[in-house]
């Protein structure tokens, strides 16, 4: 999470995929905040994503699960028919 963290801070742009790692963590079975149960920071890095870049399919996919272990269903819904 620091060497996220870090890569943002000193990365002159705005860089989807930082937000996207930060957001789900190393990889697509590791994720750091949904782990944490810090859904919220979790859904607002994805939704950073995905205003940077709005065609990140796996961020919809991923925000959608944190807004469902949240108990969001209908954004975690909304979110899944965007990734589709």
């Amino acid at each position: 999470m620091e060497d996220i963290g870090r890569a943002i801070s000193k990365s002159e742009e705005n860089v989807p995929k930082y937000f996207f790692y930060r957001g789900i963590g190393q990889g697509y079975t590791s994720n750091v905040y949904r782990t944490l149960k810090n859904y919220k920071q979790c859904q607002n890095d994805l939704t950073i994503c995905i205003n940077l870049d709005d065609n990140f399919a796996e961020a919809y996919l991923e925000r959608s699960k944190a807004f469902f272990l949240d108990g969001h269903t209908q954004k975690a819904v909304d979110d899944i028919a965007k990734y589709a």
